[in-house]
């Protein structure tokens, strides 16, 4: 028999889920198009080659979900969406006017093991700004975090964004005299320095390094930006560090540095990150994680024998912002996420005569589409079978609609329509007109 149970690691969306999935990705998108970016989309079947080559130890080989098409050709779903853009930005690159703001709302699937926060298909928004090498495209990535975050009203301490700069690291490591081919390996353990105990992950570091070099990358990392600057001062000069300290000084001139913090460890786990990188993480108690990333990746579209060009953005999964938005009781109820009066319309069965019914459900679409046609901002449920008074309100008050429009043979008679407040339970009888003009002067919702 098989289950009715979806795919381990992905999930069914009832119409509720898919009603808070919606207020989600409507917020992601009404950010991106306040910042001017453009919205776009690609397959999300890509040849496995983009991802093998930059995406990552994990991500880019062991997480794909790869097979053969008819052709013998390696093709994967999706994990990421980086690789994609630079791919169809780096086709057209020339001709487009820069900088260019890019982003897009889509499915992604990694062949992982599913935990809380961490499905294998998951949807993502991914921003990116090509073309502009400045330090204000790194502003504007990260102000549109920030106001992704004021979309969903998320108090002031509930977030930080921890920042820092790839060429800051490896500036440093250059400076131990660590070779380019340990730096990899390097960065790959720097990314573990949170999940590891402080001894465990030295021991990591000492399988590619030197005890002493392993000591100073250890002391390295729990530096405040003063102390890294004192404790190290030839730093002082690195072109990361000089950026980190502009990127700073401006995001406190426009008063939003607050929830900004330096943060030595911080290198993400993509291989194509060259420049700043940067995480949005939970300050809940219960939910102390990344809730999103991103970073500067100049060096990307030379996989598709195109010249590099500037690159920077990010990504944000519905699955852990959903658990912060939960966490920090910012999901409005479905009601209030659909931003409509809510109606349901149903015709009173009449059990004498059977053919009556099927006059009275002509009714009831005629009307619906009149309501329609003339009243805008309504949500109306045209219930397909003649029902009872009472079967036909207990299914209007389980659905939470606010008025129930109920149409039986006195009404058709009359040419008249009774409509019930569910909250009052007052009722008048109208014409259609009159119910056209009163479902007009409702109050708009409150926009969420």
């Amino acid at each position: 028999m098989i289950s009715t149970s979806p795919y381990k690691g992905t999930k069914d969306f009832y119409p509720k889920d898919q009603a808070i999935q919606n207020f989600i990705l409507d917020k992601w998108k009404k950010a991106a198009l306040s910042h001017g970016f453009e919205e776009y989309q690609t397959p999300v079947i890509e040849p496995a080659e983009i991802y093998e080559a930059k995406s990552g130890e994990d991500v880019g080989k062991k997480e794909l979900f790869a097979f053969q098409d008819l052709g013998d050709r390696n093709i994967c779903l999706r994990p990421e969406m980086t690789p994609s853009v630079t791919r169809i930005v780096a086709g057209k690159y020339k001709e487009l006017p820069k900088p260019i703001k890019y982003f897009s709302i889509g499915s992604f699937y990694r062949n992982e093991r599913p935990q809380k926060g961490r499905n294998r298909e998951f949807w993502q928004i991914n921003a990116d700004i090509f073309g502009d090498s400045s330090i204000y495209s790194d502003l504007e990535i990260i102000t549109l975090s920030l106001d992704i975050m004021k979309e969903f009203k998320a108090p002031k301490d509930s977030f930080k964004i921890y920042i820092n700069h790839r060429a800051l690291i490896d500036g440093f490591l250059t400076e131990l005299q660590i070779s380019s081919e340990k730096k990899i390996q390097v960065i790959r353990t720097i990314d573990k320095f949170e999940k590891l105990s402080p001894p465990s992950f030295k021991l990591e570091l000492e399988k590619t390094v030197s005890e002493e070099e392993a000591t100073k990358i250890q002391k390295f990392l729990s530096l405040n930006s003063q102390e890294l600057e004192n404790v190290f001062p030839n730093l002082r000069e690195n072109i990361g560090f000089k950026e980190l300290a502009e990127l700073i000084k401006i995001l406190k001139n426009l008063h939003i540095e607050s929830n900004i913090v330096f943060k030595p460890s911080l290198v993400r786990g993509f291989d194509y990150y060259d420049g700043l990188v940067f995480e949005v993480f939970d300050n809940n108690p219960d939910n102390l994680r990344s809730l999103f990333g991103g970073g500067r990746y100049n060096g990307l579209a030379n996989i598709f024998g195109q010249q590099n060009f500037p690159a920077i953005g990010f990504a944000v999964g519905n699955e852990t912002f959903r658990i912060f938005l939960e966490n920090w009781n910012l999901i409005p109820s479905t009601k209030d996420i659909l931003n409509k009066k809510q109606i349901g319309v149903f015709a009173i069965k009449n059990h004498e005569n059977l053919e009556e019914n099927k006059v009275l459900l002509e009714q009831v679409f005629i009307t619906a589409n009149e309501i329609r046609n003339l009243v805008p901002n309504i949500f109306l449920d045209t219930i397909l079978e003649p029902k009872s008074t009472s079967a036909g309100l207990d299914y209007i008050s389980h659905k939470g609609y606010d008025f129930a429009i109920i149409m039986g043979s006195d009404e058709i008679r009359d040419k008249k329509i009774t409509i019930k407040n569910m909250l009052t339970g007052k009722q008048e009888l109208l014409s259609i007109h009159q119910l056209i003009e009163f479902l007009n002067q409702l109050p708009n919702e409150e926009p969420k």
